[in-house]
């Protein structure tokens, strides 16, 4: 019987978030049909981070799983030409390990097709079929669609690169892709072209961070996800129905309200995956989200609806037309009798 290819699985992280790397790696491990299978390819910020994820890996993990898995640290050098580039819209997702993805290829040389996650996503079905998915002629990355280009990117910029203002992006929170691709392309030449121009511009180019530079070097490049392979913006969104993050593939924290904040949105999704040891550790509270002012929002947005519903059924009615009965009269009536 042939052996069954490795499914490579890439994420990256800091000293600071190595628990929630580890609530993402249980909750694949737990929803995949083969553990065995699966080879973790773990990139940390520094040898502080190795040492203490590997420890922390002996303690939880591996007592329950059998999987392959290794950390590096990447080339300084390299980090270094990111990080003196890096412009973002906010702080929080100007971490350079947000940013490490661009050094997949160079840091795992031997890796070719392979799934990369975001710490902050759980995963509820098998990333085996995932991986698995076949690619379409002339793509080269798979993921979920998002906004229109024109939503996170300046008219000025879309105009000088040639790109359509209302061709739809994907979000790059979780994709899969080949990296023999990205190295026949150097798209990490290309990727810090664009973000040393981004930097030297007066105005920036684009929001966010390395989501636009992603849509850019694979403009056209990409095939869609189902939706359900990402149930995204829980992080920021309280509306999103317990139905849809139910069916999700994949949920997806996107946004200041991580899971693991006490202040977080949709917590008991990402609690499910905690591992034993952490579960009666204090959360920490997010500074970047008020969970008070949000319900307000939400609030206001649902009496806003609600006011926009009542205004347009009042028209409807005002504008509904009487109808008019006509009046025949009898055209015998005044007729003289012969």
């Amino acid at each position: 019987m042939e052996e069954k290819k490795p499914v490579h699985i890439l994420l990256s992280c800091d000293l600071n978030w190595l628990k929630c790397l580890l609530v993402t790696m249980n909750s694949i491990l737990k929803n995949t049909s083969d553990p065995k299978r699966l080879f973790f390819h773990l990139l940390v910020d520094q040898e502080n981070s190795l040492i203490e994820l590997e420890k922390m890996l002996q303690d939880t993990l591996l007592k329950k799983w059998t999987f392959t898995y290794e950390i590096k640290v990447p080339n300084p050098d390299a980090v270094k030409v990111l990080e003196k580039n890096i412009r973002v819209s906010f702080d929080r997702i100007g971490n350079i390990m947000n940013f490490a993805r661009f050094l997949f290829p160079s840091t795992f040389p031997d890796v070719n097709k392979m799934v990369y996650v975001d710490i902050d996503m759980v995963f509820q079905d098998d990333i085996i079929k995932l991986f698995e998915t076949k690619f379409g002629k002339g793509k080269y990355l798979l993921a979920i669609p998002d906004k229109r280009l024109e939503k996170t990117m300046s008219a000025k910029f879309l105009k000088n690169y040639k790109l359509d203002p209302r061709y739809q992006a994907f979000n790059a929170g979780l994709f899969v892709t080949k990296l023999d691709y990205w190295r026949e392309k150097n798209m990490l030449g290309r990727i810090q072209d664009l973000m040393v121009a981004n930097k030297k511009s007066k105005e920036p180019f684009f929001q966010f961070g390395t989501q636009p530079l992603m849509n850019v070097v694979f403009y056209k490049k990409y095939q869609h996800l189902h939706k359900l392979w990402q149930v995204k913006d829980l992080g920021w969104k309280g509306d999103v129905t317990s139905k849809l993050i139910n069916q999700g593939y994949v949920l997806h924290w996107n946004g200041p309200a991580k899971g693991w904040y006490a202040n977080g949105l949709y917590q008991k999704y990402w609690d499910k995956y905690q591992l034993d040891i952490w579960k009666n550790d204090p959360k920490p509270i997010t500074p970047d989200f008020s969970l008070e002012k949000h319900k307000k929002k939400q609030q206001n947005k649902e009496k806003k609806k609600s006011i926009n519903v009542t205004q347009k059924n009042t028209k409807q009615i005002s504008s509904k037309k009487t109808r008019t009965i006509p009046v025949y009269k009898n055209k015998n009536k005044n007729k003289k009798k012969l």
